[in-house]
């Protein structure tokens, strides 16, 4: 395990610090043995990542706060020690979890509701996911959220049937859509740092030591000369990542049908990157009930859109599994170096639909490289 996450502990500002009133967090590793500084992790964030995470974690705090780190690292049952460095300072070093415990968890939702009882049942309900397993992550995809208003609307909505979530440490990512221009995107979504989106239009996270990096996609911008396009193109080719999965609010067949310099449609462009880029996995959240089309040309398509009701038998098309609950769903995605396990799950924890993904067997027999990068973004 050579590589070591470096945090140091600033609670009276309730994040992270580094030497005097610098927000930011510094990690090292054997291949990048220069610091490398990103933006800041609430304290509860670097907590929440210990259970499944494959490398150590070096806490770095003063006296007044070491009580309140050391009773943490109790509570989530952490294996640390902790060692009195200089006067006044404390070191807690966390060791990696246990190897079978190396996965990556994140759930999928369509996007943000009226935060009414649907809405706090889903909460609950990945609130019981996460106590099982820490999520890494919590996706939002589709576009309804462009008409909510960041005064009114975001603390009802948002904040209160995912507070136990948010107060856990779970991180939310959202990506943008055409039902995304003005509203959301200029009050709350894209320039706050809620949402991860911190001013990006389009980005990638990667999850677990590149064991899976998610591209999230602007569905809007996606027209004859995108530079997204090109982004994508040339990040999935240096992707060092073992899954691969892109994000997005439309599906493929519904973008616009102007050539690209290729000659072909943008949905055929972008199913030709995919393809020669491995990705295995393609999310969408337009807005309609869960959907998990059938592999083609080895990608699995999720709709996880579901914000209406969905109608039995309102789907008839042997390659899609429709949903069956009147409720709405969650996605839970498991990855590790063998597969990825899925299930969605209603607001009661009922199952709509399970099964795995095995890793292609070209990729199975690469060796892990957890060394290159962590669970930072990659900005563009």
């Amino acid at each position: 395990h050579s590589r070591h996450e470096i945090v140091v502990v600033n609670h009276h500002r309730h994040g992270l610090g580094f030497y005097s009133n610098e927000n930011v967090e510094r990690v090292t590793s054997s291949t990048h043995p220069y610091p490398t500084f990103y933006m800041p992790d609430r304290l509860e964030e670097e907590i929440h990542e210990l259970p499944t995470c494959s490398h150590y974690h070096v806490f770095l705090t003063k006296d007044k706060d070491a009580d309140m780190l050391r009773s943490t690292l109790r509570d989530r049952k952490a294996d640390f020690e902790e060692s009195e460095i200089v006067e006044k300072y404390h070191l807690f070093v966390v060791s990696p979890a246990p190897a079978e415990d190396w996965v990556v968890r994140l759930a999928v939702l369509g996007g943000l509701g009226d935060g009414e009882s649907e809405e706090v049942l889903i909460g609950s309900a990945l609130n019981q996911v996460d106590e099982t397993r820490p999520l890494d992550g919590i996706l939002l995809l589709d576009g309804q959220q462009a008409g909510h208003d960041w005064k009114t609307d975001i603390p009802k909505d948002f904040l209160k049937p995912y507070d136990a979530l948010i107060r856990n440490g779970v991180e939310f990512f959202s990506l943008l859509g055409a039902s995304q221009k003005g509203g959301m995107l200029e009050r709350f979504e894209l320039p706050g740092p809620v949402l991860n989106m911190t001013g990006r239009k389009y980005y990638s996270e990667v999850f677990g030591d590149d064991l899976v990096e998610c591209y999230f996609l602007d569905s809007s911008d996606l027209g004859s000369g995108s530079s997204q396009v090109k982004w994508l193109k040339q990040s999935l080719r240096s992707s060092k990542a073992r899954w691969k999965i892109v994000a997005m609010q439309a599906q493929l067949d519904t973008l616009p049908q102007t050539e690209q310099a290729d000659g072909l449609p943008i949905s055929k462009t972008l199913e030709v990157i995919l393809i020669k880029n491995k990705v295995r996995l393609v999310l969408i959240g337009d807005g309609k009930p869960y959907q998990r089309l059938k592999p083609k040309n080895g990608i699995t398509c999720f709709n996880s859109g579901s914000l209406e009701e969905s109608e039995a038998g309102q789907l008839t098309d042997p390659a899609t599994i429709a949903m069956e609950s009147p409720l709405k769903v969650s996605l839970i995605l498991q990855f590790n170096d063998e597969g990825c396990q899925f299930k969605a799950i209603d607001g009661l924890e009922r199952t709509i639909d399970e099964g795995a993904i095995p890793i292609p067997v070209d990729l199975a027999l690469l060796p892990a490289d957890s060394n290159n990068r962590g669970e930072n973004s990659t900005v563009y």
